[in-house]
């Protein structure tokens, strides 16, 4: 049987964050060819989709990378990096506007998604348009998929958070939408219900999604072997402020290299 495992960066900027996931998963999974692996790039901006699909980054984005990893994953082209075509042929681009993105294309792959990964996006929108985004993103995710977001960037009493269900970790506050089953369940006991007020749920995850077998990492990943990459704003018209790259990257990690995805 085909593994499979389909991720999506949101709000990508020029695309470290999703150039170090794929780096991250070519070091997690032995056999990744194997795999049906997709990682999608998805922001508003057709500019840094340009900049992204390039894959090109100058030293400063390196400063806080292991010297192995960039020697490993990039060559060097002049004064600048260049990602390495085995890490770019993983990943896909889309331009995307969260806000209004709500059918589902048939040209477009954010759809059946294992991981929404999302920081540093919400912290611009009202609590309003959060809610939509997160009815959206409920809506890409596959049964038993997960979202990954900014600790404080959701307040919890939005009600968009209503159909996920929350796991916390030792490190992370990790949204998941339920399965088929609870899915039905859960909007069967909303519609009979006067309020929008969560519903407490003790749920047995029995079902496993193609998260669930990834294999252990062979060695040891250490926080200093896997950094993300950080692009130098030049241009406030194409430049995302700076993301926390090095908690998000851990993050991510904990969930793979513990089986709990």
């Amino acid at each position: 049987m085909t593994k499979s495992l389909r991720i999506c960066s949101a709000g990508y900027s020029t695309g470290p964050e999703p150039y170090s996931l794929a780096i991250l998963l070519k070091e997690l999974i032995p056999d990744i060819q194997t795999w049906n692996l997709l990682i999608l790039g998805v922001d508003i901006n057709h500019e840094v989709l340009e900049v992204a699909r390039k894959g090109v980054y100058s030293p400063w984005s390196f400063r806080r990378v292991a010297p192995e990893i960039k020697e490993k994953y990039f060559t060097k082209k002049g004064e600048q990096y260049q990602i390495n075509n085995d890490i770019k042929k993983l990943l896909k681009f889309e331009v995307c506007n969260l806000v209004e993105n709500e059918q589902n294309s048939k040209k477009s792959d954010f759809l059946d998604i294992d991981l929404i990964v999302c920081r540093n996006v919400f912290i611009y929108f009202s609590q309003k348009t959060i809610k939509k985004i997160l009815n959206i993103f409920y809506n890409k995710l596959q049964p038993s998929g997960y979202l990954l977001t900014g600790h404080a960037e959701i307040i919890s009493q939005n009600s968009g958070l209503i159909k996920f269900k929350k796991k916390l970790f030792a490190q992370s506050l990790i949204y998941q939408k339920p399965k088929l089953d609870e899915v039905i369940k859960t909007t069967t006991l909303l519609a009979n219900q006067k309020s929008l007020y969560p519903v407490n749920q003790v749920v047995k995850n029995t079902k496993k999604s193609g998260l669930d077998v990834i294999p252990k990492p062979s060695k040891n990943i250490s926080k200093r072997n896997i950094n993300l990459l950080e692009v130098k704003p030049k241009n406030k018209e194409i430049s995302s402020p700076e993301i926390d790259h090095l908690k998000e990257i851990e993050d991510i990690k904990m969930l793979l290299q513990k089986k709990v995805l």
